[in-house]
């Protein structure tokens, strides 16, 4: 996910934290994401892009990192073209 406008790629954000929360497991962190404000915009402008032509009637966000997107998708207007 890169955006011009930014000249930021997120997947170079994402930090991999080998054998958490066990042996074998990499768990992918957003929170660098999170952290910074023009690449938190650009997720959410991303992920809005991805479902804004779907019917949407209800959003779900699981743990933690979910409950934060799951609200910012909510309250979007997929009527309007937003971010």
């Amino acid at each position: 996910m890169q955006n011009s406008k930014f000249k930021i790629d997120l997947k170079d954000k994402i930090r991999n934290i080998p054998d958490f929360p066990q042996k074998g497991v990499i768990f992918r962190d957003i929170a660098p994401i999170l952290e910074d404000k023009k690449c938190f915009q650009l997720l959410v402008g991303e992920l809005v892009k991805k479902v804004k032509k779907l019917k949407i009637d209800k959003v779900v966000g699981i743990d933690a990192r979910g409950f934060i997107l799951a609200g910012i998708l909510a309250r979007q207007d997929f009527s309007l073209s937003s971010l």
